[in-house]
């Protein structure tokens, strides 16, 4: 009957590496996965990729102007939008707290991939509408549709 229990023990651990190892390397947690997140409320204006660009060449070099990046590290690292800072909305545990970093009356043009597949840029506009930030700006079109237009990318 021992023997029963192990292999069950096992197949179960197993199992649980094979859910929980790709979770752990994409910055998932199971909190993630068993309370999802409510939809996106919308909260902050959406704003073409074309407008952002002419925001972009409008307020070239003004520290006043700041491209958010809300995408996964490895996302981020391999393209952004020039001189885009970057935020990670699904590895930070507490997002609003981190929040705290960044100056709360800058002009903010939040994106991710795309609006299609996700939605990660209207919850870090949603989180920074709650905590009081100024002047936010939703790119929904996404990063995707920024280097499909051929604009500037590091």
């Amino acid at each position: 009957m021992v023997g029963v229990w192990n292999r069950r023990l096992v197949l179960g651990a197993s199992l649980a590496l094979i859910v929980l190892a790709p979770m752990m390397t994409g910055c998932l947690t199971l909190i993630n996965l068993l309370f999802p997140a409510p939809p996106p409320l919308g909260l902050a204006p959406t704003i073409s990729v074309d407008d952002a660009k002419a925001m972009f060449d409008q307020m070239s070099g003004d520290p006043n102007l700041v491209f958010l990046d809300v995408r996964l590290p490895a996302e981020y690292n391999a393209e952004h939008v020039q001189g885009a800072a970057h935020l990670c909305i699904l590895c930070a545990s507490n997002f609003k707290g981190d929040l705290e970093a960044f100056d709360k009356t800058l002009t903010y043009i939040v994106y991710a991939e795309d609006s299609a597949s996700d939605d990660r840029s209207t919850r870090a506009t949603d989180a920074m509408v709650e905590v009081n930030f100024q002047d936010v700006h939703n790119m929904a079109e996404g990063f995707a549709a920024w280097k499909a237009a051929g604009y500037l990318t590091e």
